[in-house]
């Protein structure tokens, strides 16, 4: 006899799974972001190796999505010198006694806490923003007014804005930060010039403290665009006094002191120099009565930069600088004021036919080229260019840089060259190895590694001050990299901090006079086991920012993934290795 078919009482459904299934992702995604947060990594001596006669430090912990960090010089009266706590290779914190007067420090912008972060050279830690509402996401930097040289200012960028507050970098900001609510909005419609269009997120910044100018980046809406509108770096003189007739300045906000604004999830910072807004440990918040703070030094006016209301429009106001620079997230100077920057390279290579008479495959002995597959795996090499004049194209979307066809990264003969992406009858090969219409890159990193910040290694940066801690004078001039890491390639790359050796301001060569060295300072330990799957979401060490601390002469890295900040600092017989 047929089967009886059931019947649903009334409300009931067959899809009742699915609320269930729903919260059980919510679970799953709480308790993966409360692992990521508030989950201390393993030792850093098991995840970090650095190079001989090259030391890797905890300072601090709980910087969650920590991605820039810059360096506040705050003079000391009474400098210390500072001690070894190791004269072996162990990753032991270094810390010098910081003096009583010695306000010097660094902030750190950290993601996932919507913050920015005051810590000092001993690793402690005070909130000095919390930027929640606005949206920041990666760069931020200090201005000085190149007038007076005095009036300092936080820039940082989200998507598709500017914006500044007035700095004091000798407050302690313990009383009173920086009010959210009392930024001036310096650049707008950044995505304009994507078409409203955004991938890449991030908009570096950096600051001509000569000239006033403020360089805003954009990246690419894809992995190859049809042009270059989105891979861009426009300049805008954010400390002009006058402009046209017509536009209006942004007025100054009125003093207030900041109330608390909540990130989703609690803004807590594991660790033993732990605090919690709204707490009265480190609380940057207290109350005062509603009124002004007593102590001038912790209150602040809102920014006076002459720009137009509502900030510049990085369409219609900005100055092209550089054009063809697909993701460009690490910009620098060096001692000459030369603006350098390293981009990422796009994935997916299309062609398999560049390189083989040029790398000797017509030679019956020759090794056969690689598959596309593995082309695409070391190709294009990440780029690394001196931006020396105006409105230069430096290749992207039509041509790449190759990394590696035949041999290794090291030692490629076709290392550095130009090809063009799509070869098509109007950007061919030809035209892409004309200098006149594409400027190739100064220096190469291995395809996929992903640089993402970089800083020169300066005379007045510290070389030397403090014996057996401080970079040696020896290195001055050289480029250090921080490489955040491959994400899918299947050998990874990156997960490093290097140095691009130079000499008479420009990358040394090897004696074929066209490649570039790439030493390892320090690097992730067993990237397999740290950086894949689980493991990865609190154990991976990804560099994302990094900055020389003066008074030490010494290198802070943050990296995103575990929240930390290190210090790296040198054996007083720390040589570059020979090739």
């Amino acid at each position: 006899m047929p089967r009886r078919k059931r019947s649903l009482k009334p409300g009931a459904r067959g899809d009742s799974w699915l609320p269930l299934f729903a919260l059980t992702l919510v679970l799953i995604f709480s308790c993966a972001l409360y692992v990521t947060v508030n989950h201390h990594a393993s030792p850093i001596a098991d995840r970090v190796t650095p190079a001989p006669d090259v030391r890797v430090s905890l300072l601090t912990r709980g910087l969650n999505g920590a991605r820039s960090v810059v360096y506040c010089h705050c003079p000391s009266l009474n400098p210390h010198e500072a001690y070894r706590s190791s004269s072996n290779n162990t990753p032991i914190p270094i810390i010098a006694p910081p003096s009583s007067d010695s306000k010097s420090h660094v902030l750190v912008l950290a993601r996932h806490l919507r913050m920015i972060i005051k810590v000092d050279a001993a690793g402690n830690r005070t909130p000095v923003l919390d930027w929640t509402g606005l949206g920041l996401n990666h760069a931020m930097v200090l201005a000085r007014d190149p007038q007076n040289k005095k009036d300092m200012y936080l820039i940082a960028s989200s998507a598709d804005a500017v914006y500044a507050w007035r700095y004091n970098c000798s407050a302690d900001y313990k009383s009173a930060k920086l009010d959210v609510d009392m930024h001036q909005v310096l650049v707008s419609n950044i995505n304009g010039a994507s078409g409203g269009k955004y991938w890449h997120k991030t908009r570096s910044l950096e600051f001509d403290s000569e000239t006033g100018h403020l360089y805003v980046s954009i990246g690419s809406v894809s992995n190859v665009d049809a042009d270059s509108r989105a891979a861009q770096i426009r300049r805008f003189n954010v400390f002009a006094k006058s402009y046209g007739q017509g536009q209006k300045l942004t007025k100054k906000s009125p003093r207030s002191t900041i109330k608390p604004s909540r990130a989703p999830w609690s803004l807590f910072i594991p660790d033993d120099n732990q605090f919690q807004l709204g707490s009265k440990n480190g609380d940057a918040n207290e109350d005062n009565d509603g009124g002004e703070t007593d102590d001038e030094e912790d209150e602040f006016d809102g920014p006076e930069l002459p720009v137009p209301e509502g900030g510049f429009d990085f369409v219609k106001d900005g100055e092209l600088w550089a054009d063809g620079i697909r993701n460009s997230v690490a910009q620098t100077w060096d001692s000459r004021g030369r603006l350098w920057e390293a981009n990422h390279g796009p994935k997916g290579l299309l062609r398999s036919d560049f390189g083989v008479q040029e790398s000797g495959h017509g030679n019956h002995d020759a090794q056969p080229p690689k598959t596309l597959e593995a082309l695409s795996d070391d190709n294009p090499a990440e780029e690394i260019n001196l931006l020396a004049n105006a409105k230069t194209f430096y290749g992207y979307p039509f041509c790449f840089t190759v990394g590696n066809v035949t041999e290794s990264f090291e030692i490629d003969p076709l290392r550095g060259s130009q090809w063009a992406w799509h070869s098509n009858q109007q950007y061919n090969d030809a035209w892409c190895k004309n200098v006149s219409n594409n400027q190739p890159p100064a220096a190469h990193l291995p395809a996929q590694s992903s640089p993402i910040s970089m800083t020169f290694l300066k005379k007045e940066d510290g070389c030397g001050k403090i014996k057996g801690v401080s970079f040696p004078c020896d290195l001055v001039g050289n480029l250090i990299v921080a490489l955040h890491g491959s994400r899918n390639r299947d050998v990874p790359t990156g997960y490093s901090v290097v140095m691009i050796p130079f000499e008479n301001g420009l990358p040394l060569r090897s004696k074929s006079d066209q490649l570039n060295r790439v030493v390892t300072l320090a690097h992730a330990s067993d990237v397999q086991k740290y950086c894949r799957g689980v493991n990865g979401a609190v154990n991976c060490f990804k560099p994302t920012g990094l900055t020389v601390f003066k008074e030490r002469g010494t290198i802070f890295v943050v990296s995103d993934v575990t929240g930390e900040l290190v210090e790296l600092s040198f054996d007083s017989n720390y040589n570059i290795p020979r090739e």
